[in-house]
């Protein structure tokens, strides 16, 4: 007869231990797809929120100082090569508010790894980052802090009545679209995730305000 202490001294088995650690790295490998689902859903969610803060207090600087603002986008890597110091992995991926009598009004701001801004997307021409001469988006020339030059940079702006500025139709909504990529580091350039996560932020031509769209 086995007594209730005995059984208390038996322990578990090799056997009880396989399968308890078995099921434990089933449960890890059914969740871990789901706790990385959440990381890229937060970098992107905290990357959206920040930008549109951005741009909310750059149209409040206008309104305040009766000075056109704008929201400053680098894309093109030239305008950080001119130093030499190797940084051009922040073209895409950094932005600032500046003024013509101001300058820079606050430290560069930098989306998380992984989080780019995409100039690629053309269907409604609205891209402030996909400029072209034909683009209603005029970029501002400005001297980017790491050049030696002066440069044109694409810019979200706003007038001193709170408004964005762009040519023709005024019914067009600037856009800024924020996607996931990886870069290239040998090159230089962007490669995107193919599904990736897309916010993309879109303001008001006529009041300015931002609003949030997904893709």
């Amino acid at each position: 007869m086995i007594s209730a202490l005995d059984i208390k001294k038996r322990g578990f088995t090799l056997v009880e231990l396989l399968v308890v650690m078995g099921i434990m790295a089933l449960l890890v490998l059914v969740a871990m797809p789901m706790f990385s689902g959440l990381t890229r859903s937060s970098g992107m969610s905290g990357a959206t929120m920040q930008l549109r803060t951005t741009l909310s207090l750059a149209r409040q600087w206008a309104i305040t100082h009766r000075a056109v603002t704008y929201v400053v986008f680098p894309t093109d890597p030239n305008i950080e090569s001119d130093k030499g110091t190797g940084v051009t992995s922040r073209i895409q991926r950094s932005y600032n508010v500046y003024t013509a009598q101001d300058g820079f009004i606050r430290d560069w701001i930098y989306l998380p790894d992984g989080i780019f801004f995409d100039k690629r997307p053309t269907t409604s021409g609205d891209n402030v980052l996909n400029w072209t001469p034909s683009s209603p988006y005029s970029p501002v020339t400005i001297a980017y802090p790491l050049s030696d030059s002066t440069n044109p940079v694409p810019c979200l702006s706003f007038r001193p009545d709170g408004s964005t500025t762009g040519v023709g139709d005024i019914f067009r909504q600037p856009q800024i679209y924020l996607t996931e990529g990886t870069r290239d580091f040998s090159t230089g350039t962007i490669q995107y995730k193919t599904p990736a996560m897309v916010n993309i932020l879109q303001a008001s031509s006529t009041a300015g305000q931002i609003k949030l769209t997904k893709q």
